[in-house]
């Protein structure tokens, strides 16, 4: 068998890098790791593309996810799309045995996390298939100030064929040399499909050593005009070719069907006491 074709583009963060501890709210963060160069990947960050300054709408709407899971942990990103919610990736979320939400556009010198409160995986979701890969992340406490929910693409609208659009992400820049995570960066890309394999997903260009890598899961696409949210990174095809893949699938979060989920699914986790 050959390598895969795709991969899902969340970053896997092992044991040993668990050193964070006091460089974030202690009490929080005690436990989590810091993002070293040296991590491993098995899922997109944002390559050859800018940091995002503090203060932008991207950095005011975007938000870093780390994942206690099984074996360790996993960094992913999501966007605030209401003051208590985080719209993330299923792939993300699903087996995560405990949420950190943190805020600030470099993950070292970060001043504010929260813990999730509860959390929603998509029904039917499962890794690898084609399955919606959205999720949904619930807090306490409110936005912290500077912050503010993404303004999402109309209902009137969808995106289009060859229409430019920005990627935002945490992940490493380079599948090869797996570093550079931790860091809010984004990068124009194009719509190559607005279809995909189900009517829900949107294909990006990976071309000119750009795009979405491991770290990149669950974050935002962006109108290039606007910035308004319509995409949740979901996964890569041929992730070995670098520097990280040849296209990038979005889930496409402004489908009629992904709206009434994502707003019957805020309802029923405003429901849920906390801890679920």
């Amino acid at each position: 068998m050959g390598k895969p074709a795709h991969a899902g583009i969340f970053q896997r963060l092992p044991r040993e890098d668990n050193v964070i501890k006091n460089t974030v709210l202690p009490s929080l963060l005690a436990g989590l790791i810091t993002l070293a160069p040296s991590l491993s990947h098995s899922s997109p960050t944002i390559a050859g593309g800018t940091e995002v300054p503090p203060g932008h709408i991207i950095a005011r709407t975007t938000v870093a996810l780390l994942m206690d899971v099984a074996d360790g942990q996993a960094l992913c990103t999501g966007s605030i799309i209401e003051d208590d919610i985080i719209l993330t990736a299923a792939h993300c979320i699903d087996g995560a045995i405990k949420t950190t939400i943190v805020f600030g556009t470099e993950l070292r010198k970060a001043r504010h996390v929260t813990l999730a409160t509860a959390t929603f995986v998509a029904p039917g979701y499962r890794t690898n298939a084609k399955t919606p890969d959205i999720a949904l992340v619930r807090f306490e406490g409110g936005l912290p100030a500077g912050y503010e929910t993404a303004e999402i693409m109309p209902s009137t609208r969808s995106p289009k064929k060859r229409e430019r659009v920005i990627l935002a992400g945490y992940g490493i820049t380079s599948m090869k040399e797996q570093k550079g995570s931790g860091v809010l960066r984004q990068v124009e890309q194009t719509i190559t499909s607005s279809s995909g394999p189900q009517a829900y997903e949107v294909t990006v260009t990976q071309r000119g050593k750009t795009g979405a890598c491991p770290g990149d899961s669950g974050g935002p696409a962006y109108t290039e005009n606007g910035h308004q949210l319509f995409g949740i990174a979901s996964r890569i095809f041929l992730p070995f070719i670098s520097p990280c893949g040849v296209r990038a699938v979005y889930t496409n979060a402004n489908h009629p069907e992904m709206r009434q989920l994502i707003q019957t699914e805020i309802e029923n986790l405003r429901k849920l006491p906390s801890g679920r």
